[in-house]
């Protein structure tokens, strides 16, 4: 089931919808983007601070839950809303007991879809921010190369498929692309050509709309930062950049003397760790005596876990030398643990 949140605006507005501000452009961090999983953020409400799952409709909202069908009388009032930088005065939820469950134990309370005919949104994982901003201040890198977004209900692309004219619709919550067959095929869209791209295949997805031939996901954009403006009716991408591991923490604002807010000492497979914020999650390179890289880890730790505690790693990575990446006070659950490691 897909649940989701609403922000009202009205279309074709000239500056920031009414009730946004302050200012024309604001920026929210990212849980997890090194992850290229769904780009999840938190947003603050009367209730408390929760995650939600980003998205695009078409229907002239900034953010709108939908199960697969418009259903616009469960809707509930919000109240104010802040997504980073962003605050709106006023905003609707469908029901907020629903919630959804990733696959990797992180809780998602619906999905807010970013997208409004005034606006512009765009996402860098490298950096571990995504931001909205009126349609004269989106950030479009010099170069960048972009294709036609189109609207049938849905937004939606056409792209060539090995060379086949293909619509495809735009889905941000569906980490895979999705052909009625599945397989690997060369995807040109516009200026924009990926070799290999591995298309899932449609017979789990029950909501698909039938019109298009099928669903472009986010693995194809994996090695873009992006940019959505509706206002240009365009979808921009550049290449992704290598950003310092203290430059991407630090949207977080956490006041640690260590990257990562962990100090982290292995010996032999026992990983010593005392934690310097809970609740955390921090994400850690690895490479073997020899130099051999190794999978990322990730370490969580609840809100019950602020105490100094040692864990064991797997056999591969003992000795090894660990560099923290990421870090987040959004952790996933451990199973009967306030603290565990598990692959990346």
């Amino acid at each position: 089931m897909r649940a989701a949140a609403m922000l009202l605006v009205a279309g074709c507005v000239v500056g920031p919808p009414k009730g946004y501000g302050p200012g024309e452009s604001w920026t929210f961090p990212l849980v997890d983007p090194l992850a290229n999983g769904v780009i999840v953020a938190p947003a603050t409400i009367a209730k408390g601070t929760m995650l939600f799952a980003l998205g695009v409709t078409p229907n002239g909202t900034l953010w709108h839950w939908h199960t697969g069908a418009w259903t616009p009388e469960r809707y509930a009032r919000l109240g104010a809303v802040q997504l980073g930088t962003l605050h709106v005065n006023e905003g609707y939820a469908y029901d907020l007991r629903l919630r959804v469950e990733d696959a990797r134990k992180r809780y998602i309370a619906g999905r807010l879809d970013v997208l409004s005919a005034s606006l512009a949104f765009g996402f860098d994982r490298d950096a571990g921010v995504g931001w909205l901003a009126t349609a004269n201040r989106a950030q479009i890198p010099a170069g960048a190369r972009s294709f036609e977004l189109k609207w049938h209900r849905l937004a939606y692309a056409t792209a060539k498929v090995d060379g086949v004219p293909r619509d495809l619709m735009l889905d941000l919550m569906d980490g895979h692309s999705r052909l009625r067959t599945a397989g690997r095929h060369e995807v040109t869209i516009g200026d924009v050509t990926r070799f290999g791209v591995d298309f899932a295949g449609l017979d789990d997805v029950p909501w698909f709309d039938s019109d298009f031939d099928g669903i472009l996901g986010l693995d194809f954009f994996r090695d873009f930062n992006v940019t959505i403006d509706l206002d240009a009716e365009r979808v921009y991408v550049s290449p992704r950049h290598e950003v310092a591991p203290a430059a991407r923490i630090a949207r977080w604002n956490l006041a640690c003397p260590h990257t990562g807010c962990a100090q982290l000492a292995l010996h032999g497979r026992r990983i010593d760790v005392t934690p310097e914020h809970v609740p955390l999650q921090v994400v850690f390179a690895a490479t073997t005596p020899g130099g051999a890289r190794l999978p990322p880890l990730e370490l969580d730790i609840d809100s019950g876990g602020g105490a100094p505690f040692a864990l064991e790693l797997p056999a591969e990575y003992a000795d090894a030398a660990l560099a923290v990446i990421d870090a987040s006070p959004f952790p996933r659950l451990c199973d009967q643990a306030t603290a565990c490691v598990a692959p990346y």
